[in-house]
């Protein structure tokens, strides 16, 4: 595993993850004004989130469009991630933007892609009323795995399961199951 915060001088606050053979770059920008008024939310912070995977980040070489289901997705999951995680009362009125970029996705991209923006909020000084750590666990052969590879996550079953920090509480645990 490999942190670095400050990757990109011109963003709020940025961090590169790198768990396994995957990489993952999350940029911060804000918090400011909404872009759209309409989209204002006067009680608490609007986080946007994109995610988007380089076209040579998996072995397949395509490229996926701003309206790919599985980018889509897991902008969602970390979005909702990091509105568990930032004090969005403390900044009412006004809104996060995150950008992550998977660069290399060698299974974990889920746990990598929140590490990651956990870590570029950190960096940005944006308060937080908690952490969060992310990690993909599994079974291969009826033994326990963490930081699943892609071989590893063709396996039928297998959970993410994202902690809050110092809490001991599973607030989400994603699982995925397949007939064989």
């Amino acid at each position: 595993m490999r942190c670095e915060l400050t990757a990109l001088p011109g963003s709020n606050g940025s961090a590169v993850f790198e768990l396994g053979n995957t990489k993952v770059l999350a940029a911060v920008h804000g918090p400011h004004e909404c872009r759209r008024p309409s989209e204002r939310l006067e009680d608490r912070l609007l986080v946007k989130c994109e995610v988007s995977m380089a076209a040579f980040s998996t072995g397949e070489r395509r490229r996926r469009t701003k309206g790919d289901r599985r980018t889509n997705e897991l902008s969602t999951f970390v979005r909702r991630c990091i509105e568990t995680c930032v004090s969005a009362e403390l900044l009412a009125r006004s809104q996060l933007d995150v950008s992550i970029q998977v660069l290399q996705a060698d299974g974990g991209v889920r746990a990598a892609a929140v590490n990651a923006a956990v870590l570029a909020i950190v960096d940005a000084g944006i308060p937080m009323q908690d952490t969060m750590a992310c990690c993909s666990a599994g079974y291969l052969d009826d033994t326990p795995l963490l930081d699943l590879n892609y071989m590893e996550v063709r396996n039928p079953s297998y959970p993410q399961m994202p902690r809050q920090i110092p809490s001991v509480r599973l607030f989400f645990s994603h699982c995925r199951s397949g007939v064989q």
